[in-house]
């Protein structure tokens, strides 16, 4: 009798010790409730729509309900490897984004370790990107006729500004005078958080002399208005339509403009830690993947094989 006693008091100590873990974890949604809210207040409205994408495909596989720390590395690797047959092009992107998420909840101690960490997705095969000409930048802006959108898809072209900080870009970050326009503030967040300037060709500074003409200091350079931007979609719409009404290469997107400039000038005697400034990248070794080496210096080099003997 002592014995089943003592096997029926270790059950009831192992139901109310998981009880007390569930109680202590959360579910998906309430995790995603919690996680959603904070980085709402640190993070831009872009980043904030890609957590709500992962976690919308987090949900449809594993349930609302289930508890964050109860998912096994095996069922978070089965989760990627299914993202990876139906988005291929998505899949690294909701794995940075779930990783960062999964990195927030061990600091919560909501989990014991993030297993999303140790998921490797099967490399894909690389597209070479696609520069941009001026004729071909010409002949998109034939067919843009919003006088706004035409000048920011040259300003686009001769400055690589990103689409984000495009949008978002007012008369107070030019400086005609010095023939610089600065990035980053509390109006125009970057993507890597920090301040950079960005100097102006001739061709740029004339588009945005005409721009800025009967403008105020907090007017939006490019908008709808002066007080409401244009969304980054819609001018992704606009330029795209535009191309393809040209019947231009398919490979060619709005990213192609600030591709064309990094490309330019990386490939000409700039030097890379100046391009690397004007680029706003975080680190050289993405301003490098700019680099290329063109087909005749590629056979200079393996001439020297027919030298052997």
């Amino acid at each position: 009798m002592q014995r089943v006693n003592a096997l029926s008091k270790s059950l009831n100590n192992k139901k109310d010790l998981n009880s007390s873990n569930n109680i202590m974890s959360k579910s998906l949604l309430k995790f995603y409730a919690d996680y959603r809210e904070y980085v709402s207040l640190k993070y831009s409205s872009k980043y904030l729509n890609s957590i709500k994408t992962v976690f919308n495909h987090v949900f449809k596989y594993f349930g609302e309900d289930k508890f964050l720390n109860e998912i096994e590395c095996l069922e978070w690797d089965k989760f990627f490897l299914h993202l990876n047959k139906i988005s291929p092009g998505g899949a690294p992107v909701y794995l940075r984004t779930l990783k960062a998420a999964l990195n927030k909840a061990l600091e919560w101690n909501l989990i014991d370790d993030n297993k999303v960490s140790k998921i490797r997705l099967p490399k894909r095969q690389q597209v070479e990107q696609r520069s941009l000409k001026v004729n071909e930048m010409t002949q998109i802006l034939e067919e843009v006729h919003n006088p706004q959108i035409r000048a920011l898809i040259q300003t686009a072209f001769f400055t690589g500004l990103r689409r984000s900080e495009l949008v978002n870009l007012k008369v107070k970050h030019v400086d005609l005078a010095t023939g610089f326009l600065k990035v980053g503030d509390n109006d125009l967040i970057t993507k890597s958080r920090k301040v950079r300037e960005v100097a102006l060709c001739s061709q740029v500074t004339q588009i945005l002399k005409n721009i800025i003409l009967n403008k105020k200091p907090e007017d939006l350079l490019f908008g709808k208005s002066v007080r409401f931007p244009f969304s980054a979609d819609y001018v992704t719409r606009v330029f795209k339509k535009a191309a393809k009404r040209k019947r231009l290469d398919d490979r060619i997107h709005f990213h192609s403009l600030r591709h064309s400039y990094i490309s330019h000038l990386a490939n000409s005697e700039v030097p890379l830690p100046a391009v690397q400034m004007l680029a706003g990248h975080s680190s050289i070794t993405t301003t490098m993947r700019y680099v290329h080496v063109n087909r005749d210096e590629l056979m200079k080099s393996v001439s020297i094989l027919d030298k052997i003997k």
